[in-house]
Formats: structure tokens, C-alpha cells, sequence
């Protein structure tokens, strides 16, 4: 039996398996959970300053895109694909980009959730203002990638910081 704990253990603490539990859990995510859209957002971000605080960036990088090109897959399966979500899947993942970029960066606590969270935020509702004002993307888009994605980005983010790493620090 102490050989199961120890195989056990050596799985926990290896960063291979971390990150493909990462990978995978940002891939499933949208699919067992499509909705509601605030509890998704939350934990998509929280998985983000999750896998962004044990690896360096350009590792995730994949990572950032994922949970939207899952969301666009579960709604060409279930029917309720937007075909307007496949021009936001770039800014979506470029925004994550940003988001653990500049939580990365900023090393003062809270200051940098905060931070992230507001230019992921303005940089979504930018340019999906920019899509609606050249009536390529409809105005129902501009609500949920302004002050939802700033609400999701902070409440996760938080959520990550406080309860994954109070000790860390």
C-alpha cells in the first residue's frame, strides 16, 4: 500500500501531468458545463492564474485558446453554434494571453488580478465594439465581453490567488 501512496504522490507532484490536467479540464469544461455562462467564465479563469503561476507562459499558450474553440465545438454538436464566435476565438485567446501576462508581471497581490482582469476586459469589449460598429458581430456580443469577462476574469482570478496560494507566498 505504501507503494500505491508513493506512485500516487510522484503523479501529484509531477508538472507534465499538472499541465495536461490543465489542458484537459480548460477542453472539458465548456463541454460538461455550457452554461450558466458566469460559473463557466469563473472557473475558465481560475484554471488560467492556476496553470499560469506553475508554468512559464509560452507554455499555456495553447491553453488560452481552448476553452473557446471547446465552447464553438459544443454548439456545432448541440445546435446552438454562433457563427459570429468563430471571428471573437482569436481575441478571446489573445485576451487570456494578456490576462496571465500581466498577472505575471505585476507582482503586487490583488493589484494584479485586478489589472489583468481590467485590460482583458477593455481589450475584448474594444474589439468587439470595433466588430459591431463594422456590422460584423451583432450588439448583443458587447455586454458578455465587457463587464461579464471583467467580472469572470476578476472573481476567478481572485478565487485562484486567495485559495490556491495564501500559503505560497
Amino acid at each position: 500500500m505504501d507503494q500505491v501512496y508513493k506512485k500516487l504522490d510522484t503523479l501529484l507532484l509531477n508538472k507534465t501531468f499538472h499541465l495536461v490536467l490543465s489542458y484537459s479540464l480548460l477542453l472539458l469544461l465548456p463541454l460538461i458545463l455550457p452554461t450558466p455562462q458566469l460559473l463557466l467564465g469563473i472557473l475558465v479563469n481560475f484554471l488560467l492564474i492556476a496553470t499560469a503561476t506553475q508554468f512559464e507562459t509560452k507554455k499555456i499558450i495553447p491553453a488560452t485558446f481552448i476553452p473557446s474553440i471547446s465552447s464553438y465545438t459544443y454548439g456545432l454538436l448541440f445546435g446552438s453554434a454562433s457563427t459570429f464566435l468563430l471571428y471573437l476565438i482569436p481575441v478571446i485567446g489573445i485576451s487570456n494571453i494578456l490576462y496571465i501576462s500581466v498577472y505575471k508581471t505585476i507582482k503586487r497581490k490583488y493589484l494584479n488580478i485586478l489589472t489583468a482582469s481590467l485590460l482583458k476586459s477593455l481589450f475584448l469589449f474594444s474589439i468587439t465594439y470595433f466588430l459591431v460598429k463594422l456590422e460584423i458581430l451583432p450588439s448583443i456580443f458587447l455586454i458578455p465581453m465587457g463587464i461579464i469577462q471583467f467580472f469572470t476574469a476578476l472573481t476567478g482570478g481572485l478565487l485562484a490567488d486567495t485559495l490556491l496560494f495564501r500559503n505560497i507566498r
